[in-house]
């Protein structure tokens, strides 16, 4: 998530990152307090990503990355920018073979704040998407950075269920057994439809992965999340 961070902070392209999580970690919201979630995964290492939201327990799933200016996603409406991208995920499993819908317009509206409880994946909100049976299959958080004008959108899709998934969340093995590089393909089409671009490979810079690594180097030196920031 350190590239995440420098990617958002770096003047790039529109960039979409797909990866996988080993070892396994919980991640904590922006704002959420460590010792709010200690029964979350103890055993798990933790890290703090810069979007908000609640914590995440990544184990096998999709996690996706999506930086760029803030001029991607309608910048009045918050919700219309995760509805947009929730419908190419939305899309990208129906093309797998995995049904989903959009959490209704009456669940609570998208915050950074972590709502009630720890983890992410108990409370849909608005948008999100979730498996047939009402489960909640995939959710976001989203940074922007007005100084900057970039933006930085996460998102988690859970591809199996395994010994840290709570069993309140839908996994997309609970439909079919999707392999990896069907819906990461899945996805950078339908991503790049519903933006209007065209995907391109790329690979990380020089730069980029230097100003990675300073930010891992330096995050120890940082005071309490509550006080620090990692964008100027």
């Amino acid at each position: 998530m350190a590239l995440d961070a420098a990617l958002l902070r770096i003047a790039g392209p529109p960039t979409l990152r797909l990866y996988s999580w080993c070892p396994p970690a919980v991640s904590l919201g922006w704002f959420q307090r460590a010792e709010d979630v200690t029964e979350v995964a103890p055993e798990l290492p933790r890290i703090r990503r810069l979007t908000g939201g609640a914590a995440i327990a990544h184990t096998d799933e999709w996690t996706f990355a999506l930086t760029g200016t803030t001029d991607l996603l309608p910048d009045a409406d918050l919700e219309a920018g995760y509805r947009l991208l929730h419908t190419a995920v939305r899309r990208a499993l129906a093309r797998c073979g995995v049904e989903s819908v959009l959490a209704a317009p009456t669940a609570p509206a998208p915050s950074p704040r972590a709502r009630d409880g720890a983890l992410c994946f108990r409370h849909p909100v608005r948008h999100d998407l979730l498996a047939p049976d009402g489960r909640k299959l995939c959710g976001s958080a989203q940074r922007r950075v007005g100084g900057l004008g970039r933006l930085l959108h996460h998102g988690s899709i859970p591809r199996t269920r395994g010994p840290h998934t709570d069993p309140r969340v839908a996994v997309v093995a609970d439909q079919r057994e999707v392999a990896r590089e069907e819906l990461d393909a899945a996805l950078r089409a339908e991503f790049a439809s519903v933006l209007d671009l065209t995907p391109v490979d790329g690979t990380l810079t020089e730069h980029e992965r230097r100003l990675a690594d300073d930010l891992i180097a330096g995050a120890a030196l940082l005071p309490p999340h509550r006080n620090r920031t990692l964008i100027p």
